[in-house]
Order: C-alpha cells, then structure tokens, then sequence
C-alpha cells in the first residue's frame, strides 16, 4: 500500500493522507493554492509519499502560468526550493527551463497530465526522483547521501585504483562534478554530460562521457574535453546508454546506443568505429 500525506495549511499544520491500496491505482496531479505574504516570506508546502519502489515527483511553483486560468494577484516570478526529510535541498529552480531543466520538467508535465508551461515564463519547476549518490560503510545497514549541495546525481563512475576519486552529472544543469574525497565535497566543472560517464582504469585524469549522440573524452581531469565520436546521422536521436572499458585491457572501450548500435575504440577512446554485427543479427544487414 502507498501512502501520500500532504502539508495543507503550514501555518495550522493540517494535513490530508490518501492511501492507495490497489497496487495498479494511480493519483496523478495535486495541487494547492497559497498566498505568499509581503515581505519575501515564503509559502511551505509539502508532501510525504511511502511505500515500495522509487518515485519521480514533478513540483511546480506556477505563478504567470494561472493568468489564464482567470487567477488574480499571481506571483511574477516564484522561486522553488524542494528539500528532503532530513532539511537538505535536493533541487531548486528559478524560471522552470533554465539550467537545462526544462525538456524533462515539459516531459513530466505531459506524462502526468499537467497543463503546460509557457516558453519563456517565470514560473518554476523541477523534477525530483528519489535516488542519488549514496554510500554506505556498514555493507548497507546505513547509507549517507553524497550529492553536490542542491542537486542529485544521475550517473557517476568512482576510480578502479581509488574510489574517493568521483566523476558524477546532475539531475538539473547536467553538469560534470568531480570529487577527491568519496562525494564529501565536490568541484562543478564547466563540462556538460547527459548520460553514462567513464573514468579509465588506468588514469584518474581521462574521462569517457556522453552528449547525446556524441562521445566526449578529457584526459586532464574534466578541465577541457574534446569530441572522439559523432557519429548523429546515423544515430538519428538514438543516443548513448553505455560506455565499457574492460578491466583486462584499458586501450579498449565499448559504447553503446539504443537500437543495438555498438561501437569499440582500440586506443582508449581516441576513435571509434562502429560495430554492425549486433545490429544487423536483429534487422538484417544494412538496416
């Protein structure tokens, strides 16, 4: 059984919980009206979802947007910040498509049913899943959270020879954060990724990691990249899910894409050719 226990009224404390005891039952939208009072103080909503499984909320902060529902006196420009249980800032948003947010904010829209959101407005929204970083010292009795303030890692590699080395992308500017010290603190760097991410066996300073259709690789520990794969004609918007070096041998990488495409490099990710084999087993030669 799922439960959902929602703050109403922050300054009374009352709450609404609604369970749902049919494993297939859906809630898809909530929402609530509050006023915000003069003076910056801000309005506290919340909600306490448990149950089984991991959960992707998307939490909106709309203020323009309600202009064309006929709702007076709207916030110009509401800022959000959403925490987790323990007071911690998980995401934060300012105008709902900056930092890159915005494609999975509109994808969450439409896949719950929200009204969408203006191009350009100032309202604000995020995307909250619940998984991030997390490490554990006691074989999993206890786990602690390892996210770059604000943010929650999407896709991190932890160095063969020394695994306080981190490489790791977030869930909002997609940006590459680098660690020294197993994720206690972390360095953002000015290098986009929005996929799977690689760190050589060999060599904590090379990085192998996704834009989409491309792959990307720095050798001087994410301070600059170069482009070692672009291969987008072909790929047609299939992009990267998978990069691989095997332990036996770091000259040699494998990286894949969706719709059973596979490329190897023989020089550790200088170039990379595409391998048709798998591909052509499941369409035929030349599909």
């Amino acid at each position: 059984m799922r439960r959902l226990r929602i703050l109403l009224c922050s300054a009374c404390a009352w709450f609404v919980e609604i369970s749902l005891a049919n494993a297939s039952a859906e809630l898809g939208n909530l929402s609530a009206r509050l006023r915000v009072a003069a003076g910056g103080a801000p309005a506290i909503a919340g909600a306490v979802l448990s149950g089984p499984g991991t959960q992707t909320l998307l939490v909106r902060a709309v203020g323009p947007g309600l202009g064309g529902f006929g709702v007076e006196g709207v916030l110009a420009d509401p800022r959000l910040t959403v925490f987790d249980a323990a007071g911690r800032v998980i995401a934060t948003n300012d105008n709902w498509e900056s930092d890159g947010g915005g494609v999975a904010v509109r994808e969450a829209a439409g896949a719950a049913g929200a009204f969408a959101l203006a191009a350009g407005s100032k309202d604000a929204a995020a995307v909250v899943r619940a998984y991030g970083l997390f490490r554990t010292s006691d074989t999993g009795k206890t786990w602690e959270a390892r996210n770059p303030a604000g943010l929650v890692i999407e896709n991190f590699d932890a160095f063969a020879q020394d695994n306080a080395i981190l490489y790791a992308n977030d869930n909002s500017g997609k940006r590459i954060h680098k660690s020294l010290d197993g994720g206690r603190t972390w360095t953002r760097t000015a290098l986009g990724n929005f996929g799977p991410i690689r760190i050589a066996p060999d060599n904590a300073n090379t990085i192998l990691y996704t834009g989409f259709t491309s792959l990307m690789k720095s050798s001087d520990g994410a301070a600059t990249m170069r482009v070692v794969l672009d291969d987008t004609a072909y790929l047609n918007g299939r992009q990267f899910m998978d990069i691989k070096y095997p332990a036996s041998d770091p000259r040699v990488v494998w990286a894949a894409a969706k719709g059973y495409l596979l490329y190897k490099s023989t020089d550790g990710g200088e170039r990379f050719t595409r391998v048709p084999a798998v591909r052509d087993m499941i369409y035929g030669v030349g599909n």
